[in-house]
């Protein structure tokens, strides 16, 4: 698939003259929706997307961790496709280990994400994400799934890694709803946040977005969105069909089209079924 190498402006969507009517993709997000609390992927999940994925189906995973982090998963459903990492910042081509798009943060931008950082959430530990590879402040904890128990490639104050790189992710967790407002409101221009229900805050390029990257792959009418938390908004509202489990966030099952199963039963599955993609 030929894709530009880095975002364009802001909005800019390829059309196509007579789209699909028809869905030929699904993106789907993983924690929260393609997998179970436990980080497991249910079996009816297993066996519905391989069912629609024989007929001729995408099942594109959309996530915001880092391609490293969903590699175990991508491997285990034998999948071929293109995977849309930190939250539609990158498109990753995993045979290749490269990408094949991206909507990173300028150097100068991430310095001020950084900067607005420590002034609105002092204390706070910092992460910075950058083609596969981070940096953090220090390590707080280790979580249990593949792909996050791999070691930073630097451990200090982030500026020293920052300076004069880009970035894709900025990461940092705020559980105080004034310092989330007060964050929202000194985000420089050209910078985009989400907060999910744990307190995670994402800061990343406002050219990024899985909305944004799933449209470099096919058009709105023919895809179905999968998600559940507030990283996962714009691609629900700008799909043609999108689905959250009814444990989804509610701002996630309020921008979807209709609420499936809870993920712990298989909310993929239940998406692809009432959907006409899978039997």
């Amino acid at each position: 698939m030929n894709l530009p190498r880095r975002a364009g402006q802001k909005g800019q969507v390829p059309r196509e003259p007579n789209p699909p009517s028809v869905t030929t993709l699904v993106a789907c997000d993983l924690d929260g929706t393609l997998l179970d609390e436990a980080r497991r992927i249910p079996p009816a999940n297993r066996a519905a997307i391989a069912a629609a994925r024989a007929r001729g189906v995408a099942f594109v995973l959309c996530t915001g961790r880092p391609p490293r982090a969903a590699r175990a998963y991508w491997q285990d459903l034998g999948l071929t496709e293109l995977v849309i990492a930190y939250n539609g910042a990158v498109i990753w081509d995993m045979a290749a280990d490269v990408a094949r798009w991206e909507a990173p943060i300028d150097a100068h931008l991430l310095a001020a994400a950084i900067a607005c950082a420590r002034a609105c959430a002092p204390g706070a530990v910092l992460s910075v994400e950058a083609m596969d590879h981070w940096w953090t402040d220090r390590i707080v904890a280790r979580r249990p799934d593949a792909g996050f128990n791999s070691p930073p490639d630097g451990e200090g104050p982030v500026e020293r890694f920052a300076e004069g790189r880009p970035a894709h992710k900025l990461l940092f967790r705020m559980e105080a709803d004034a310092e989330w407002a007060q964050l929202t409101a000194r985000l420089p221009a050209g910078l985009q946040a989400t907060r999910n229900r744990a307190g995670l805050v994402e800061v990343q390029s406002a050219l990024a977005g899985k909305a944004a990257a799933v449209s470099r792959l096919a058009p709105a009418c023919a895809v179905l969105a999968l998600g559940d938390d507030a990283n996962d908004i714009d691609m629900l509202r700008w799909a043609g069909d999108s689905a959250a489990p009814g444990s989804a966030s509610a701002v996630a099952r309020a921008a979807a089209r209709r609420i499936v199963a809870d993920h712990n039963v298989g909310a993929v599955a239940d998406a692809l079924r009432t959907a006409g993609l899978v039997d």
